[in-house]
């Protein structure tokens, strides 16, 4: 596991950007899972980010940590549309945030019929990040998917 998988790995909240139909950006925070070098994020059917994504598949998703050591990776890639998660899905990304308790409850408590997902390729990342607690000592820059 790189240590982008293993940030990948952790519970933070991303922001999901689409493009919206007159072509200003559309951005709201998401859960998501990060599997298999895709993104999943269940969209709720009747949001605007699935008509978006149809139209047009170009998203960009931020993850940061906010606390030291600072690290924020911006993806770039292609979404698609796909149906809802699995139960297996839906109760690993609920108990990835919520908790082994909460989780599971919240997951199948939570009608699949009304989400989709947005299944999301990377196809660049830019990472922007302290190496340590020294506030002086950080890496920078872009990453081509596969590099």
């Amino acid at each position: 596991m790189t240590d982008r998988d293993a940030f990948f790995a952790e519970p933070h909240i991303a922001v999901l950007a689409t493009i919206r139909k007159d072509g200003r950006p559309h951005v709201g925070p998401v859960w998501y899972l990060y599997e298999d070098g895709v993104f999943l994020v269940s969209v709720l059917k009747d949001s605007s980010k699935p008509r978006q994504v149809a139209r047009d598949p170009r998203v960009s998703l931020v993850i940061d940590r906010r606390e030291r050591p600072y690290l924020a990776v911006t993806v770039e890639g292609t979404a698609t549309v796909e149906g809802p998660m699995s139960l297996a899905q839906r109760i690993r990304l609920a108990t990835r945030y919520l908790g082994d308790v909460e989780g599971p409850r919240y997951a199948t408590e939570r009608p699949p019929a009304l989400t989709q997902t947005l299944r999301i390729v990377p196809e660049r990342f830019f990472e922007f990040g302290h190496v340590s607690d020294d506030p002086t000592k950080y890496r920078q820059g872009w990453v081509e998917v596969g590099s």
